[in-house]
């Protein structure tokens, strides 16, 4: 039980930093963007170990 929780707070905890850096790279002025390759972000989703 204590394990399935652990994997589920770790998936949480990556999807947060997940999450702030695609909204940083989101709030880059679109030159920058396009430099770096980056297109629009994927729809926000949490995938949780099981």
């Amino acid at each position: 039980m204590f394990k399935t929780l652990g994997r589920i707070a770790a998936a949480l905890k990556r999807a947060g930093k997940r999450k702030e850096t695609m909204r940083a790279l989101d709030n880059l002025p679109p030159e920058t963007q396009k430099d770096i390759g980056w297109s629009k972000s994927p729809s926000d989703e949490i995938r949780l170990p099981f």
